[in-house]
């Protein structure tokens, strides 16, 4: 019976941590609901603000172990017309990524010579539009060690007219989570 009733409450708070939204205005007009597990204005300085032209949210944004400011992903949400093309929304949107999130991209296990290798982009025609996709490694820090935490990039130029790129732990979702949050994201447009 105790046992029942302590995951029927964590079961609870789970359902609606999952599906609170809070709506958010778009640079350039609109606006749109995000999970509320990624918050635009957060308790510790963040880098959005590199990103004047597409809105910026961050999941659980806090200095960590490590000592400098990281989060648990981030999405990033714009108009079409704000970027000279899909490509260099995805691109300039990684200019308000953590330091750790910024180096993902390389593939674990190398030396830092400056002829790092890194994951590929893969592009993709999704069903709501133009899609890209790349694996990463997030390198975290640990009470006892450092690891990589498998996560993806994904975006797309989704056809209700948002371009959405959602960088996420395979954890929380991976590419399949990562697409449901974007898919919520481009339905909630509102002019």
């Amino acid at each position: 019976m105790r046992r029942t009733l302590v995951f029927g409450i964590g079961g609870l708070s789970m359902f609606s941590f999952a599906f609170g939204q809070a709506r958010v205005q778009i640079p350039g007009g609109g606006s749109v609901a995000i999970p509320s597990a990624y918050k635009v204005k957060t308790d510790y300085p963040n880098y959005s603000d590199r990103v004047p032209d597409a809105l910026v949210a961050y999941r659980d944004w806090d200095s960590k172990i490590s000592g400098h400011p990281d989060c648990d992903g981030m999405l990033a949400v714009a108009r079409p017309g704000k970027f000279e093309s899909f490509e260099r929304f995805v691109q300039k949107a990684g200019a308000a990524l953590s330091i750790h999130w910024s180096a993902a991209t390389e593939i674990p296990g190398q030396k830092w010579d400056g002829k790092e290798k890194h994951y590929p982009i893969e592009r993709a025609d999704g069903a709501n539009g133009p899609e890209l996709l790349r694996q990463l490694a997030l390198h975290r820090s640990g009470w006892f060690s450092v690891y990589d935490e498998p996560s993806h990039l994904y975006a797309v130029a989704h056809r209700a007219g948002v371009h959405v790129a959602v960088w996420i732990f395979d954890k929380h979702g991976g590419v399949k989570g990562a697409r449901k949050i974007a898919d919520a994201i481009a339905g909630s447009l509102a002019a």
